[in-house]
């Protein structure tokens, strides 16, 4: 059961956080880098891409904006399916092996931990690049409640195996 060589719920607590921690400290560089152009007068003063119609209008803010709030609302989502149909084929083989079971918990836990970081440092970047190309400061200050959110929604041990009980619960529910 133990393929990617996570064996315990410790470990791959561990993992998640080493994971999500370096999707984090990647926006905050990015960010970083962003601010350090900015202030330094070498980052564009108005948008790169004009648009014929408002030429200061922040196009690409409003798309990254929305893919933000999209993948927010997905980050909640999404790994509430993935771990459904997770266990239902978990379900479907009959381990018997506690110990096994809680591995492979643990695995998909990791799974959607790093689905869930992903979904959220996607539109991050999005919004540090938008402020880099139009030349404003408010893709930006959206980062802050961004990284809040994965910081916020990092894996503990306890929190992952409180879940892992949950898990266990539906599966009994489900047989």
């Amino acid at each position: 059961m133990s393929g990617n060589g996570i064996t315990s719920v410790t470990q791959a607590v561990r993992v998640m956080q080493i994971i999500r921690g370096a999707l984090v400290m990647g926006v905050v560089s990015f960010a970083g880098v962003v601010v350090f152009l900015k202030l330094s007068g070498n980052a564009p003063q108005a948008p790169a891409i004009p648009n014929a119609l408002f030429p200061n209008f922040p196009l690409i803010l409003l798309i990254a904006a929305f893919v933000a709030v999209t993948c927010i609302l997905a980050s909640f989502v999404l790994p509430g399916a993935l771990d459904t149909s997770f266990r239902r084929k978990l379900v479907a083989q009959r381990i018997a092996n506690e110990d096994e079971i809680d591995v492979a918990l643990a695995q998909q836990a990791l799974s959607t931990s790093i689905v869930r970081g992903g979904l959220v440092e996607a539109p991050s970047l999005l919004l540090c690049i938008s402020s880099l190309i139009e030349g404003h400061w408010w893709g930006l200050m959206w980062i802050a409640p961004l990284v809040a959110l994965q910081l916020i929604t990092l894996p503990t041990v306890s929190g992952v195996e409180e879940w892992i009980q949950i898990q266990k619960d539906w599966m009994q529910v489900e047989a």
